[in-house]
């Protein structure tokens, strides 16, 4: 019978887990537990019957260390062809936004949905926190959705994730930006209309920071450029793994 080896790990909510796996030697153990999608903290050798077990190695790693192999493994599996023209996409993204703060992607009617849906989700203590709520929620609602992909493994998901969130940013900045001038029309649930309050007037009135609605803008901005940013430099390493070890490919069906 093969050997029995108990394990501490951590699964993708990073919660502690235990349990014990049969295979034929510590690297095969390794592996099978790894493609649970755990993080393997502890390791050890025990007999086959599950009697008392003595450890023979900590493999203890780090969670960069962990994730960067999952990422690898995983890539190798995958068409980077099949995803390069969206990562590609996303920097025609960045290029727009950056030359006009004014544009306006595929996702505005999305984060604009969003962003009104905030409004009422978070209108059960307050003005200011229902007023706010449009912002938080559109800026949230991409880091759920990272998180739900990163539950699944799929890291290249998880990745764009980060882009849309940069569109987003970069939609606040220009609201925020506008505090003071309040030229932009305004729309809320049900259509424009001239009735609806200014967010970021009244939030900004309200922390007493009107005067420094450009320097918000900024902040937002430069958010917005560092999460793309991050996007397509992540986005563009994952793509370059798949693409450079195309032999697994050609082993089995390729994963898209």
């Amino acid at each position: 019978m093969s050997p029995i080896f108990p394990y501490k790990a951590k699964n993708s909510k990073l919660e502690d887990v235990s349990g014990a796996v049969e295979a034929q030697s510590m690297d095969e153990a390794i592996k099978k537990i790894q493609k649970e999608g755990l993080l393997i903290l502890l390791i050890e050798e025990g007999k086959a019957d599950g009697s008392s077990f003595k450890p023979i190695v900590n493999k203890r790693h780090s969670f960069v260390s962990d994730m960067k192999e999952n990422i690898t493994e995983w890539c190798e599996e995958r068409n980077g062809f099949f995803r390069l023209p969206l990562l590609i996409w996303f920097a025609y993204l960045l290029i727009r936004y950056l030359g006009n703060p004014d544009y306006q992607s595929i996702f505005g009617n999305l984060n604009l949905g969003i962003h009104e849906l905030g409004h009422i989700v978070f209108s059960f203590d307050g003005r200011f926190l229902a007023v706010s709520g449009g912002t938080m929620l559109q800026l949230l609602a991409p880091f759920f959705l990272a998180l739900n992909f990163l539950r699944q493994s799929d890291y290249f998901a998880t990745v764009l994730c980060s882009g849309w969130l940069s569109t987003n940013f970069f939609n606040v900045a220009t609201y925020a930006g506008d505090a003071q001038a309040m030229v932009l029309p305004l729309v809320t649930i049900g259509g424009a209309t001239p009735d609806v309050s200014h967010d970021w007037n009244y939030m900004l009135t309200q922390m007493g920071i009107l005067s420094f609605d450009s320097a918000v803008a900024f902040f937002f901005r430069a958010c917005g450029f560092l999460s793309m940013g991050f996007c397509l430099v992540f986005g563009g390493w994952m793509i370059f793994l798949m693409i450079k070890n195309p032999s697994k490919l050609k082993k089995r069906p390729a994963k898209v």
